[in-house]
Order: C-alpha cells, then sequence, then structure tokens
C-alpha cells in the first residue's frame, strides 16, 4: 500500500507514461493482495462457524447475528411542519405527541383506547398485574408456547 501511494505520488509529480504504469502495476498489486486477504478472512469465519454450528451454537448466532452491519436506528423524523429534527429530545417528543394523538377519543373517535384492563368473553377481565406475574415466570431464552386456555 505504501508502494502504491509513493508511486501515485510520483505520478502526479512527473506525469510520465512510465510513472503511469509502475502505479497502476502497485495499484493492480494492492487490490490483488487486498482480495486475498478478505478471501483468507472469509474462509477463516466460515471455518469458525462450521465448527460452532455443530458444538457451540451460542456463539455460532452470535457470530452470525454480530456480523450483520449495525442500521441507524433512527431514520429521518419530520415535526408537524416538515422540518428535519435532529436532537433525541426533539425526535422523543414527536413521538410522543404522535403517540398521544392514535390514541386520544376526540381525535380518533371510534378507535380503540388504552386501557389497564381487558374484557374477556365471558365478562371477567385480565388485569396489568395479571400479565405482569405471567410474563416475569416465563423462562429466559426459551420460546413461549401455546397456552391451550387460550385456544
Amino acid at each position: 500500500m505504501r508502494r502504491k501511494k509513493l508511486l501515485y505520488e510520483r505520478f502526479l509529480d512527473t506525469g510520465t507514461d512510465e510513472a503511469r504504469r509502475q502505479y497502476n502495476e502497485a495499484k493492480t498489486e494492492a487490490k490483488r493482495l487486498v482480495r486475498k486477504a478478505k478471501n483468507e478472512d472469509w474462509m477463516r469465519l466460515g471455518r469458525e462457524l462450521e465448527r460452532d454450528a455443530c458444538g457451540n451454537q451460542r456463539r455460532f448466532w452470535v457470530s452470525v447475528n454480530g456480523n450483520k452491519k449495525e442500521r441507524d436506528r433512527m431514520s429521518q423524523i419530520l415535526s408537524r411542519d416538515g422540518r428535519i429534527l435532529m436532537e433525541e429530545e426533539e425526535v422523543r417528543e414527536r413521538w410522543k405527541v404522535h403517540f398521544e394523538g392514535l390514541y386520544r377519543e376526540a381525535d380518533n373517535p371510534g378507535q380503540p383506547t388504552l386501557c389497564r384492563r381487558v374484557p374477556q368473553e365471558d365478562g371477567s377481565e385480565i388485569a396489568e398485574e395479571e400479565v405482569r406475574r405471567s410474563l416475569m415466570r416465563l423462562k429466559v431464552r426459551k420460546a413461549a408456547g401455546i397456552c391451550v386456555e387460550l385456544c
């Protein structure tokens, strides 16, 4: 890489055909080396994933999910007047206003509203505390499954 950079600077200084040829050769060599290093890294990762898929599946899935590129979690949020909101506090306030508007009966007549208790078909209600207790009893990293009573 250093050789390529030096030859590029020489090419810019002199502008000769020989300097251009040397720079192009160095550029081709640098690309070849980078491609080779990337291929070796992918092969190493593949071998590790293969080994972990058979043995340590937790590490396998951490590796697989860890290689996803992080996406910008906050896309453009617009204010009511169409301005892009940049500050985190402004974005939170805008979301707050948005969701308050969704569940305000005056703004959305006939739409369901949030409540603490959910009426059931048999007339009883599910209390928020019942839901919290049930959630606390769930096992960590296990699927909740299907409750026969709910079906």
